[in-house]
């Protein structure tokens, strides 16, 4: 506790304890809002140390996720079909310098 008397007149708050973190949880979702995996949960002395660790797992499983470009099945009738349209497949306005 402070020895020094609080002004009551402004917000103040006095800390009485020391928070120590003992465990985490957290999902990782996919773009479509979905998991990708079971939430992960933790408990432990090591909290924060376990958390970053597991944290810098996720980051990587998830950068090799994206750095994975899946090539574009476009066939010949697709093609055709690409430069003859007048208008966006997906927000139906008209394309400009499609065909």
């Amino acid at each position: 506790m402070s020895s020094c008397k609080q002004n009551l007149q402004i917000s103040s708050a006095e800390s009485i304890a020391k928070h120590v973190p003992y465990g985490f949880a957290y999902a990782v979702a996919g773009p479509d809002g979905m998991m990708v995996k079971p939430p992960t949960v933790s408990r432990g002395k090591n909290a924060i140390d376990e958390f970053l660790r597991k944290l810098l797992d996720e980051e990587k499983l998830i950068l090799d996720t994206l750095r994975y470009v899946m090539p574009m099945v476009f066939s010949l009738t697709d093609e055709a079909n690409y430069t003859s349209s007048t208008q966006c497949s997906i927000c139906e306005n008209l394309s400009i310098g499609m065909s």
